[in-house]
């Protein structure tokens, strides 16, 4: 009977949240009934994952969720994991290693840090970054006066955000595709290819309001904003 119960016990320490590892973030560790919910899909070397994120607390932005977790792992709900083959593996529940993801795509539900009629002003500059297997383009925003040559050395092992993106896949069939918004992780980058200033326009007033709901609008993601 007592070894019974000490099963009980284990069984449900294993359940309860509190006994989740100190580096898994509080905000995602909440009840059910207080999640937000951020639909995202991450590029993996070689595979895709497609699916929710799933956070209590404030809305908060996909970027700010990569980066807090620092060299954790990331948790994601009904979805799917794909492979080059086109083989799809459904999911109620993965935990992915955060340093394994190339990329993240925040199709859905990811906030914007800009309050409403607020504007920032900042400037763009357009950039090839070249990671394992693809490149992408597209372009990196910076308050104004920073260099975003500079700015991209010095944000460490971090996800940043790039916008207007074209992301060109090598050895693929499906070589190109085209988003509003990519978080790429810097760890894996190889080279930042950066345009002449001529090329990329001028200083730019963002405004959350001229941007649907639920989407990022405010892209630079460096500790520099």
């Amino acid at each position: 009977m007592d070894e019974i119960s000490e099963q009980v016990t284990n069984d449900q320490e294993l359940l309860d949240l509190g006994t989740l590892s100190e580096s898994v973030p509080d905000f995602l560790r909440a009840p059910a009934e207080q999640l937000g919910v951020i639909e995202t899909e991450l590029v993996l070397d070689g595979r895709l994952v497609i699916g929710e994120i799933r956070y209590t607390g404030v809305t908060r932005r996909l970027v700010d969720i990569l980066n807090v977790l620092d060299n954790g792992y990331l948790t994601m709900h009904a979805g799917a994991l794909r492979d080059a083959s086109g083989r799809s593996l459904g999911f109620d529940l993965i935990q992915i290693a955060r340093s394994s993801i190339l990329l993240a795509f925040p199709h859905h539900g990811s906030a914007s840090r800009v309050n409403p009629g607020e504007v920032i002003e900042k400037h763009r500059r357009l950039v090839t970054v070249v990671l394992p297997g693809c490149e992408v383009s597209g372009y990196f925003h910076a308050a104004l006066g920073i260099d975003p040559s500079v700015a991209t050395t010095l944000v460490g092992n971090r996800f940043l955000a790039l916008t207007d993106v074209t992301v060109t896949v090598m050895d693929s069939e499906m070589s190109t595709r085209f988003e509003p918004v990519a978080l790429l992780n810097t760890a894996h980058v190889q080279a930042f290819v950066w345009s002449d200033q001529a090329n990329s326009s001028d200083s730019v007033a963002l405004n959350a309001e001229a941007a649907p709901a639920n989407e990022i609008t405010e892209p630079a993601d460096s500790p520099l904003t």
